[in-house]
């Protein structure tokens, strides 16, 4: 039996056992104390001699092969393009590789892709920004564009907020080092998203929520929000040449933190054409604004987390802000020359622009009273232009099956940054400190 392991001998022992058992006799049982193993073995030798007329002499029978068993899930997908940029199964790929799908985001009501990393092997959240992540150890920051990327390549519409699940068809997370394919990045992978495309099947879908906090010195009605979203796809004309996606959302949510808000506008969409069989052009759009309050967090004097103010403190302004404009044009096509030959081609661009001015946190005086703020305003444009092309083959060498990638990437990026204001407060009114406790106080 050349696929034969402990488990499945002893399951066919099992199934000869349970056929058998009728045959035996009081005396051919085993004495006590005898393994289990042990005596299916002999019950199957003695009812295999006597179904052929002889003792002991018979051959045991031939056990029929195994089958290969594949267990598919509903929540985890089952391909993964992004470890090598080619359509193979997640289990034949060299690389931890985890695929999330709308359904799994759906079930655990993510909002955005910030809340799902909790349920992320090996991934945490890890700064204010959305490239801001841990991964197997490594962390990423904003210089990190490879770190999250949307359909293969590096350009997030909003720098400081984390992306929304709404535009997100499901989510790729590729673990190990993988320069060699998306060039400089970090060795604890990447995140991808994959953007939702326009499909064949017309759908609407429409969606309204209500949030609240509860807990930690608020109560649900403290703080409350709204979101409203939408999605629809399908085709334009009879034939399905041309297919469409637009997709929206508006959320107005009040923080746990006093003064804490969060506004954003995000809206998306995109037009494929079907040129022919072999040939195939999506451009898709996104826009997405987001306004907030200003907040880093929270200080921790001495060291010591009995010090740490409440939950609901905030060390800001109540006028502090934070905007975010950001917009994002991404074109792909894709032909295939014969059925192992096929090329594909993708570009993204992404213009944010993003604008604050807020009273931020510097660090706890030696005193460990007082915390020190400083004065800044920034007006800061970021540009990212990116594309990516390959020519993908499949090739058979006798018995062995071949799949080739040639390709090229590359892209640029811009930041134009204004620093309007940057300075260390005193006690002036202008920027004072805050002051935890009383200097009494142990």
């Amino acid at each position: 039996m050349t696929k034969g392991s402990v488990l499945a001998w002893a399951i066919l022992a099992g199934a000869r056992l349970s056929g058998a058992e009728a045959q035996t006799s009081p005396e051919d049982r085993s004495e006590p104390g005898q393994s289990a193993l042990a005596q299916a073995a002999g019950q199957q030798g003695t009812a295999s001699a006597r179904e052929q007329g002889s003792a002991l002499t018979s051959e045991p029978a031939s056990a029929a092969p195994l089958e290969s068993v594949v267990v598919s899930g509903h929540f985890l997908g089952s391909a993964a393009q992004s470890a090598m940029k080619l359509d193979v199964p997640v289990r034949d790929t060299p690389f931890a590789v985890q695929s999330y799908t709308e359904s799994f985001m759906k079930s655990i009501e993510t909002t955005n892709v910030g809340d799902l990393y909790n349920y992320m092997t090996g991934v945490k959240r890890a700064g204010n920004t959305g490239y801001d992540l841990t991964i197997r150890g490594f962390k990423t920051s904003g210089t990190d564009k490879n770190a999250i990327m949307v359909d293969g390549l590096p350009g997030l519409t909003g720098r400081f907020g984390s992306p929304p699940t709404i535009g997100v068809d499901h989510i790729e997370l590729v673990k190990g080092p993988m320069s060699v394919l998306y060039g400089q990045i970090q060795p604890g992978g990447f995140v991808n998203l994959i953007s939702k495309k326009p499909r064949a099947t017309e759908s609407a879908e429409l969606d309204v929520k209500g949030t609240g906090y509860a807990g930690g010195g608020r109560a649900p009605g403290d703080a409350r929000g709204y979101e409203v979203s939408g999605d629809m796809t399908g085709p334009i004309d009879a034939g399905h040449r041309f297919l469409f996606r637009l997709i929206g959302q508006y959320y107005h949510r009040n923080l746990f933190r006093d003064f804490g808000y969060e506004k954003s506008q995000y809206g998306a969409g995109g037009l494929t054409w079907n040129a022919s069989d072999a040939t195939s052009a999506t451009l898709q759009f996104e826009h997405r604004e987001v306004k907030n309050n200003f907040d880093v967090g929270l200080a921790a004097p001495r060291g010591s987390i009995a010090l740490v103010a409440p939950l609901t403190t905030v060390y800001q302004e109540p006028g502090d802000y934070r905007d975010e404009h950001g917009n994002a044009v991404e074109l792909s096509v894709n032909h295939s020359f014969t059925e192992h030959v096929s090329w594909n081609f993708a570009a993204r661009s992404v213009q944010n622009l993003d604008d604050d001015g807020a009273f931020t946190s510097v660090g706890v005086r030696p005193d460990n009273v007082d915390l020190q703020r400083r004065a800044r305003r920034n007006h800061i444009g970021r540009k990212y232009n990116y594309l990516d092309t390959g020519l993908k083959a499949e090739l058979r060498t006798g018995e062995i099956e071949h799949r080739v990638l040639v390709g090229v990437n590359g892209g640029r990026d811009t930041d134009d940054e204004d620093r309007r204001q940057f300075f260390n407060g005193v006690h002036v009114r202008f920027c004072r400190r805050i002051c935890f406790r009383s200097p009494d106080t142990e």
